[in-house]
């Protein structure tokens, strides 16, 4: 069963906690049954201080709770346990629901810049001034070495 993914906020938790230099907070939910719009109206209750903003609305073959916990896996936070609102931006939201419905494979890769590409730091190093030493790697990576 195709489902709608959806993403929804209001300006205190999403552009007011950018203003504030703060991660923003969505809400991550999926119907069947309805259109978006017409869900996120039916939860804009009298108990909601702003006026609840669709900030994306996606079909997806998975449904929200299977994309909650791989974003969790994937170190997005959620607000409050067993809810459905998450600190993250609609951009990364976007991008990671993308991504998973896609199938895209995450790796993280944790490296010492030290030992990235040595041959390369050898040959690359690009003097900057007495106390900072800039390398340029094989994979095109800048990095300062503040020896």
């Amino acid at each position: 069963m195709t489902k709608q993914i959806y993403f929804y906020s209001d300006p205190a938790r999403y552009e007011d906690q950018i203003a504030l230099g703060k991660t923003p907070m969505l809400k991550i939910g999926d119907t069947t049954q309805q259109t978006t719009d017409e869900r996120i109206k039916q939860q804009d209750t009298t108990a909601c201080a702003q006026l609840l903003e669709k900030k994306g609305s996606y079909f997806t073959p998975f449904g929200d709770k299977e994309f909650h916990k791989h974003l969790e896996s994937l170190g997005y936070k959620k607000t409050r346990a067993e809810r459905e609102w998450f600190y993250i931006t609609i951009e990364d939201a976007e991008r990671e629901l993308i991504d998973y419905r896609d199938g895209v494979v995450k790796v993280q890769k944790y490296f010492n810049p030290r030992s990235l590409c040595i041959h390369e730091m050898k040959v690359g190093f690009e003097p900057r001034n007495d106390t900072h030493r800039t390398f340029k790697c094989c994979q095109g990576f800048r990095f300062t070495d503040p020896r």
